[in-house]
């Protein structure tokens, strides 16, 4: 099961669009930085090069899990291991859950606001 954190992602997912990902990429938190990234590889943005390019040198440190591993990278390695972190069936599974069911949306939102994870 995922952590809360990836269900925050997940919800950033179905709220924003490409535009609004670009803004993020450009001005924004690491961590957020890096969330945006994958919104735009997921919806395969016809610019993703030119933010991996703006991303490539990015020495921001963020932490990120897998499983029980927990280490701090620089946005340049998360984005050129992206894969280690973002699970695309996984992800697109929770998505349309989100989107098709109502209920389940509200439960969830309620979840992963209720404490840190």
């Amino acid at each position: 099961m995922p952590s809360k954190q990836y269900y925050r992602f997940v919800f950033l997912l179905t709220l924003m669009n490409n535009k609004e990902f670009v803004q993020l990429v450009k001005n924004s938190t690491g961590c957020l930085r890096v969330y945006a990234y994958i919104g735009l590889y997921r919806n395969k943005y016809n610019k993703l090069k030119d933010i991996e390019i703006l991303l490539k040198n990015d020495s921001t440190i963020v932490s990120t899990k897998s499983g029980c591993s927990v280490e701090s990278l620089p946005i340049s390695n998360v984005i050129s291991r992206i894969r280690d972190w973002y699970w695309e069936e996984y992800t697109n599974d929770i998505f349309a859950s989100l989107i098709a069911d109502r209920e389940y949306r509200e439960i969830q939102f309620r979840n992963i606001g209720n404490s840190e994870d």
